[in-house]
């Protein structure tokens, strides 16, 4: 925390982690934009297949454009050779955490799942298959009535 990535990307609190790496709340520093970074695990980095596919998947990713698909917006490794990741900064939670508070009604959990299969669809028009669609990699956005989700 408090250190700065890319020299751009001002580190800040943990908002989440899993067995490959850290997301932080972090901030670009000349644009004072929030972003989120995720960082790979020391060990992870040094697997080469492992740094490839973390390179294949951002690009990947980057690919698909589409209101319900977050979006990559940069890719580096510290001195240190540790890789990370910047995306959007979202505000809400995720669909695990939801169904985890209270019982969610059926008319709200079929947008829920419209909007996940539009944006799966525009993955695969692109020949780009999901294979890890949990409800903890599931991100519900607050945002005004007929916005982008982003």
């Amino acid at each position: 925390m408090g250190q700065t990535l890319g020299g751009r990307y001002r580190i800040g609190e943990v908002i989440g982690s899993g067995g490959m790496g850290t997301v932080f709340r972090a901030e670009h520093v000349i644009i004072e934009r929030p972003v989120a970074v995720k960082v790979l695990l020391p060990s992870c980095c040094r697997a080469q297949n492992v740094r490839e596919r973390f390179y294949r998947e951002a690009r990947i990713t980057n690919r698909i454009q589409h209101p319900n698909v977050l979006e990559v917006l940069d890719l580096g490794e510290t001195e240190g050779g540790l890789l990370y990741l910047v995306m959007d900064f979202l505000h809400g939670e995720t669909l695990a955490k939801r169904l985890s508070r209270a019982t969610v009604a059926v008319d709200t959990l079929l947008d829920i799942v419209s909007e996940i299969c539009d944006g799966l669809a525009a993955a695969h028009e692109l020949g780009i298959i999901h294979r890890d669609i949990t409800p903890s990699n599931v991100f519900l956005v607050a945002r005004l009535r007929n916005s982008p989700s982003r």
